[in-house]
């Protein structure tokens, strides 16, 4: 541990205060908690004459002089020359102004960034992105010779500042933490006590130590995440209800009879699950995860008739319009040979249709209530709710599902999604649910082939619509925007329809998008169903559940700019029947990454094999959309980075809580303190 033999006193001021408040902190566990969002080896820096263009250099010298100038538009450009014996470099700033009275001659600095070659003068220029000035002997052992932290700052707070506060808060206050791990736990993982952990991230000694310590704060962040689902999940296990089903009610074996194909293995094995937990007397809340064209909709309809056999009301919700109708259509036909009475419920009914709709509800009388975010309206009552079925859940935000929860007292629970799920997503968003998985797809479906084309090969991409149009199938042609956008350049469905019209004359041509009233939608899905409509042109409303077994070609235009799952979702709305399919992926992959999309979708079927590709290109933040408000925000861990962690994090929540369900071992006793507090340390000393 270096000594920098610095006080807190003397780097806290009113001004400082204020900055740091700007950043959130205002503890010490804040402090300790700021953590870097990268490092600097600065212990070899080069003299200036080394320095070379391209890639991120570093250097270090004497300000000898300091111009701004004001570009046209308005931009400020501060350039500082700075020098060492060896020669001198010009440092550039970008929109840094405040900087010109700060950066005073005969200071040193030390600097990071990119080093370009001047056009006119044929002199090097460093774009500084990391400025370090130093004033003082400490700031000097703190910026020089060391691996140096570097923070994310406000305007007005410099590196040397905010590097000074924290080495003092750990000289003053890191030994005060209180080590919330068992020792068991430290020793089994072989996991850096905090303390040292702290004092690493923040005063880094070695780049290996450094990983140990992001490590062990890794798996703190994971661990109590892990813990909350463990213990809801366990929480929800001993919870009972009044609602009990029936077990496997004639009705479930009624509508079997009526299917003109088998169930698969998964599918029967899915279905008992659902009875199992229905009539354990205790909760279901239960996730089924299947692949598109998998038949979950078999299993929600064993569940649900479960229910109404049992003289219950049950609610399907699914996110969109299109989706709800197609949904209501099927159980409609077939619900309506067992004398089951379904009522759908959606935004865009009329008022005489919806008043209805919510009268029957309301009667408590059993029957299927199918819909969108409409049915958690505040006026619409289900007395007699047992099974709440949420289709494609990852797109309804958690406050929505519980809104629809509280329709009843503690109604069984049932999501399901099309959308395969990477596991580090299984751990994190759904860790508190019961999983079933179907991965066998019915027999005699085959995969879509699908094929990359350029936009420039549209032609053959039209000549393989038009075979199959003429062998009596129909086609997708989805586009990515319902209208031309001048900020992005992409074919619009709208543009698209009118193309598509001009080039297969003769052929009905329907357009669908989010837009479009219900009634509209409806009536197109249902023209397109019934194969009055051979092309449809669409967005990707038509993206989950439409099932068109007579489509065979999806054509994507723009393919570049979807991800792997949303590919892959829209690629399941053919290959429904028994004839062979088409995906046909029409774009220009700019970037390695869409060609690696590209790629992954014409070489690879398994939807969960490309989630888990979608979770490493992607990012956590994109795959399931923005409406997920249930993943988890984490200062340092990432769900495609640390999967290994999380997957020990899992394991170690599930001992705890088998060991010691309550938390009330002695030596679990800090361990429990830390999980029940708001804040990640134990010291929350207000900084003053």
């Amino acid at each position: 541990m270096l000594d920098f033999s610095i006080g807190l006193g003397s780097v806290l001021n009113d001004y400082s205060l204020r900055q740091l408040g700007r950043l959130g902190i205002q503890t010490v566990g804040d402090v300790l908690g700021y953590f870097p969002r990268g490092y600097q080896d600065r212990r070899n820096i080069p003299r200036i004459s080394q320095v070379v263009a391209g890639g991120l250099q570093l250097a270090t010298g004497i300000v000898a002089s300091v111009t701004e100038e004001i570009a046209k538009n308005r931009v400020s450009v501060l350039k500082c020359r700075i020098g060492d014996v060896s020669g001198s470099i010009e440092l550039v700033f970008f929109n840094q102004s405040f900087l010109k009275p700060v950066l005073k001659e005969g200071l040193q600095l030390v600097v990071a960034g990119k080093v370009e070659i001047n056009s006119y003068t044929g002199s090097r220029q460093l774009m500084v992105s990391v400025l370090d000035i130093i004033r003082t002997e400490v700031d000097r052992r703190m910026a020089l010779g060391v691996i140096v932290p570097i923070y994310p700052l406000s305007q007005g707070l410099y590196q040397s500042r905010i590097r000074a506060i924290i080495l003092a808060v750990i000289e003053k206050y890191v030994g005060q933490v209180d080590d919330h791990l068992p020792l068991w736990i430290r020793d089994k993982l072989n996991l850096m006590p905090l303390n040292a952990a702290l004092k690493e991230l923040h005063l880094p000694t070695s780049p290996a130590l450094c990983t140990a310590a992001r490590q062990r704060i890794i798996f703190d962040e994971f661990l109590r995440f892990q813990m909350t689902l463990v213990e809801k999940r366990q929480v929800r296990h001993r919870e009972t209800t009044d609602i009990r089903f029936v077990a496997m009610h004639p009705l479930v074996d009624r509508y079997l009879g009526l299917l003109t194909y088998r169930l698969t293995r998964d599918q029967s094995s899915a279905i008992s699950d659902v009875a199992g937990d229905v009539t354990s007397g205790r909760a279901m809340n239960r996730l089924i995860q299947g692949d598109v064209g998998s038949g979950k909709t078999d299993v929600i309809a064993a569940g649900i008739l479960l229910a109404i056999g049992s003289g219950f009301q049950a609610a399907l919700m699914v996110p969109t319009e299109v989706l709800a109708d197609q949904h209501f259509r099927r159980f409609s036909e077939q619900f309506s040979q067992l004398g089951i009475e379904v009522i759908l419920v959606k935004g865009g009914q009329r008022s005489r249709e919806r008043k209805a709709a919510m009268a029957r509800m309301a009667s408590g009388d059993a029957l299927v209530a199918i819909g969108t975010h409409a049915l958690i309206e505040d006026p619409v009552s289900l007395p007699r709710l047992g099974l709440v079925v949420v289709d494609e859940q990852h797109r309804f935000g958690v406050m929505q599902r519980m809104k629809l929860n509280q329709k009843s007292m503690t109604p069984h629970c049932l999501f399901t999604t099309a959308t395969p799920i990477p596991r580090s997503f299984m751990l994190t968003v759904f860790g508190d649910l019961d999983k079933t998985i179907i991965r066998e797809l019915p027999p005699g479906r085959r995969p879509p082939q699908t094929v990359f084309f350029p936009l420039g090969a549209i032609g053959k991409v039209w000549e393989l619509c038009r075979n199959q149009l003429a062998a009596g199938h129909q086609a997708y042609i989805v586009y990515p925007l319902v209208e031309e956008s001048e900020k992005v350049d992409l074919a619009s469905a709208i543009e698209g329809h009118v193309m598509v019209c001009q080039e297969f004359p003769g052929i009905s041509v329907g357009l669908v998008h989010g837009r479009l009233a219900s009634a509209e939608k409806t009536d197109i899905m249902s023209r397109f169903k019934a194969g009055e409509i051979q092309m449809l042109v669409a967005t990707t409303v038509i993206e989950v559940g439409i099932d068109v077994p007579n489509a065979t070609v999806m054509v994507i235009v723009n393919a570049e700019r979807f991800g792997l799952s949303q590919l892959h979702q829209l690629r399941g709305r053919v290959g429904r029947g028994a004839d062979r399919s088409y995906c046909v992926l029409l774009g220009k992959a700019k970037t390695e990454v869409a060609q690696r999309r590209m790629d992954a979708m014409v070489q690879i079927s398994d939807g969960f094999q490309l989630a888990e590709l979608d979770l490493k290109l992607r990012g956590p933040g994109e795959l399931l959309g923005t409406r997920q408000s249930g993943l988890p925000h984490f200062k340092m861990a990432d769900l495609v980075q640390d999967q290994s962690l999380l997957n020990l994090a899992h394991r170690t929540a599930l001992t705890l809580f088998e060991r010691d369900s309550e938390l009330t071992r002695v030596e679990n006793a800090s361990l429990a303190r830390w999980y029940r507090s708001a804040t990640p340390f134990t010291v929350e000393t207000r900084l003053n």
